[in-house]
């Protein structure tokens, strides 16, 4: 239950019915990229432990593309997914990121999933462990908004469909 903000495009072609199609990084530069954002709120501090997911299809899986998270690009009180350099990377808090050796292709549908308990960050792609990193913090407990398909940054905008996003206070497997 989100607002729309600098007007990604409702789509029926989503992995489960509706869902967003964003463009990519904003262009022209706007303050930020094409997103769908819930407003922070104390029952997305989760703290330590977290479970966020959704399903996914690249349009342009290139470069940085956020695609999830309660973050600001600049903290390093954050978490959420991303596509980096057509890789998928759990971050949550400070120095607690690591990398999924597995592709993401462009027009193919992946389930994504992060984990995180204070100790273990896990990602999962398609249901299979693909990272899986020790780390301690508590990596969601900020003020920000919790974004889906862009962020702060505008060159960091999602460029597919986004569609199924989950968020809860759990770690899950």
């Amino acid at each position: 239950n989100g607002t729309a903000v600098n007007s990604p495009t409702p789509t029926t072609s989503g992995k489960i019915g509706s869902a967003y199609d964003f463009p990519g990084p904003a262009n022209p530069p706007q303050a930020s990229a094409p997103a769908v954002t819930v407003a922070s709120n104390a029952g997305l501090n989760t703290g330590s432990n977290f479970t966020m997911s959704a399903w996914v299809k690249a349009d342009a899986s290139n470069g940085y593309r956020f695609i999830m998270g309660k973050s600001n690009y600049w903290s390093n009180n954050d978490a959420g997914i991303h596509n980096y350099i057509s890789k998928v990377e759990l971050f949550a808090g400070s120095g607690c990121a690591g990398t999924s050796y597995v592709n993401i292709s462009n027009g193919t549908w992946y389930h994504l999933e992060g984990t995180y308990d204070g100790v273990n960050r896990k990602l999962y792609v398609n249901g299979v462990l693909s990272a899986n990193a020790s780390c301690s913090g508590q990596a969601i407990n900020n003020a920000y908004n919790f974004t889906v398909g862009g962020e702060t940054v505008p060159a960091y905008g999602w460029d597919g469909i986004i569609d199924e996003v989950r968020y809860s206070n759990t770690p899950r497997t």
